[in-house]
């Protein structure tokens, strides 16, 4: 399927950024990636919003790599602040969510979303990244919404019905390469079905090539 890619505000240059390749990248626990290849780039600051098709991921530069003719750019979820080095803290029964509310603060996030929130009677944060704290408090269960936000809410289940065609099977360890016809509906957590294939999505990578996408998804 041949799509549009886009980035705003073109990553700093006063030309939109021409995007020739890209992978976007889905996990059902953590914070997603975005890896592309443009042209017409020039030094990327600040939260940028990544468009294909009708997926939008609000993301920040990690990375910037000249190429040849190009430039590699890698965007991280969010703010890119989980990813940085936290403040020392000792709590004393605190709510998770509390303390992870302090931590976004500290990072420059927002506060993530939690679902079931529990206290806890002493938490010492240390030095690591910021998304050590999500991992201590909430496991695998928190993830980064293409907002750029945290939240424990599960992602959906609901089964995809727009239409996708299977072009490579590698069974043994459940990844199928697929064409599909909406983006945004291939996320972790929901299930495909055709005649064909099945399965509930675990990961998801979307290739996007000169136009082109393909989406490999990792399924149980």
């Amino acid at each position: 399927m041949s799509v549009f890619a886009s980035l705003s505000p073109g990553l700093g240059s006063s030309n939109p950024a021409t995007i020739v390749w890209a992978r976007i990248m889905l996990p059902m626990s953590g914070i997603f990636t975005v890896d592309l290849s443009a042209t017409d780039v020039i030094e990327p600051t600040g939260p940028q919003t990544f468009v294909l098709d009708t997926l939008a991921l609000t993301c920040t530069p990690f990375r910037v790599t000249p190429e040849v003719g190009r430039t590699g750019v890698r965007l991280v979820g969010g703010q890119g602040g989980w990813r940085n080095a936290s403040t020392v803290q000792q709590y004393t029964n605190a709510l998770a969510s509390v303390i992870a509310a302090d931590t976004a603060t500290t990072v420059g996030e927002p506060a993530p979303v939690v679902a079931t929130d529990s206290e806890l009677p002493s938490y010492f944060r240390s030095t690591d990244p910021a998304s050590q704290v999500l991992d201590d408090l909430f496991g695998p269960a928190w993830w980064m919404q293409p907002s750029g936000v945290v939240t424990t809410v599960p992602q959906s289940s609901a089964p995809i019905t727009s239409g996708f065609q299977c072009l490579k099977v590698d069974g043994a360890v459940g990844r199928y390469t697929m064409g599909v016809d909406v983006v945004a509906d291939w996320t972790p957590g929901r299930s495909f079905a055709n005649s064909v294939v099945s399965g509930t999505i675990v990961r998801v990578c979307h290739f996007l090539n000169e136009g082109d996408v393909r989406t490999e998804v990792l399924s149980v």
